[in-house]
């Protein structure tokens, strides 16, 4: 068993790559959408792409080092973290195995978010026999609920209905939709 001192090294360049196929893949348009790794558990510390760059072009050095919120140390060129960093902190608290998680906003799933309901209420869609659930863990059942969480102003809402998203539902997805505002996940 390795104490925290042995553990082996994150790779955060594993962390650029995604983000260079997310910018491919038009899930990172312009400067939206973040990243993160986590680095370790006590206490919380996440490596994170940072707020207004382009993730597609990010570098090392444009990495943030964020815990227990704070950005450790103040980043030389002045970059900052998103506010959504407490949406990536709430994650990692509810789900201790998580290592990475994003948010990207993809043009087909951010729409079909906009699609049900009531931009303020938590809803679900159900998803039957789409071949790919297997992928997400979903079984031979072939039917999944995605969660549709509401869209706050106030990051640290949606970083609450989060934490009560996954503390809180048997099945929980490790992905949701956000109102009109793209997809997160973690594994």
């Amino acid at each position: 068993m390795k104490s925290k001192s042995q553990a082996a090294p994150i790779d955060t360049q594993v962390l650029l790559d995604i983000g260079k196929q997310f910018y491919e893949r038009q899930w990172m348009w312009g400067t939206s959408g973040n990243l993160s790794l986590r680095l370790t558990s006590d206490p919380l510390t996440i490596a994170m792409t940072p707020s207004g760059v382009n993730k597609g072009h990010i570098s090392e050095k444009d990495l943030l080092t964020v815990t227990d919120g704070k950005t450790m140390p103040a980043h030389p060129r002045g970059l900052v973290p998103s506010s959504e960093t407490l949406i990536h902190q709430a994650i990692y608290k509810a789900v201790p195995g998580a290592k990475a998680v994003f948010h990207v906003h993809p043009l087909y799933s951010t729409l079909i978010s906009s699609m049900h309901g009531h931009p303020k209420e938590k809803r679900t869609i159900l998803v039957e026999w789409f071949e790919m659930m297997k992928g997400v863990g979903v079984g031979e059942e072939q039917t999944a609920e995605v969660t549709i969480l509401p869209n706050w102003q106030d990051a640290s809402l949606i970083a609450r209905d989060m934490t009560n998203y996954i503390k809180n539902s048997a099945n929980a997805l490790p992905v949701v939709l956000i109102y009109n505002h793209g997809l997160t996940g973690w594994g």
